[in-house]
């Protein structure tokens, strides 16, 4: 393989690569407006890029990308905000963790209340409190 990779890290990007696509479609609903290929193979391209350390021979400024580039930038970014707020998300203690983890799953809130013996307008404002609390602890910038 070119620049000291395997086919497990070829293998670990592309899956990478499919999850962080597959994500974004069903929750930020991204539309592709080109074909498949002209945005996956940059991605895998930049990712491999990132994981290796290496640096890419021609640095486009973000003024002159094409639509595709400037999406796969925008695709990136996103999925490692995603990525430190997930890992942020495993450090928090419950009821926090355990709040956040059943309104991304989608849960029934409800329940949640009742397990934690809260009522739901206080389950509402103690949701806001730990999501403050899982962007501010991560040090994304919103």
């Amino acid at each position: 393989m070119q620049h000291g990779g395997t086919s497990a890290d070829a293998a670990d990007i592309f899956g990478e690569v499919l999850t962080a696509l597959y994500l974004q479609s069903k929750y930020k609903n991204l539309k592709l407006v080109t074909s498949f290929e002209s945005v996956f193979v940059p991605l895998c391209r930049r990712r491999w890029v990132q994981k290796s350390g290496i640096r890419p021979a021609v640095q486009m400024e973000p003024s002159k990308q094409t639509p595709e580039e400037e999406m796969v930038t925008r695709i990136e970014n996103e999925t490692v905000q995603s990525e430190i707020l997930f890992q942020t998300l495993k450090k928090m203690e419950d009821p926090c963790k355990e709040i956040i983890e059943t309104v991304l799953s989608g849960g029934d809130q409800q329940l949640l209340a009742v397990k934690l013996r809260i009522s739901a307008d206080y389950l509402k404002q103690k949701k806001a409190d730990c999501l403050i609390r899982l962007i501010n602890t991560s040090g994304i910038r919103i």
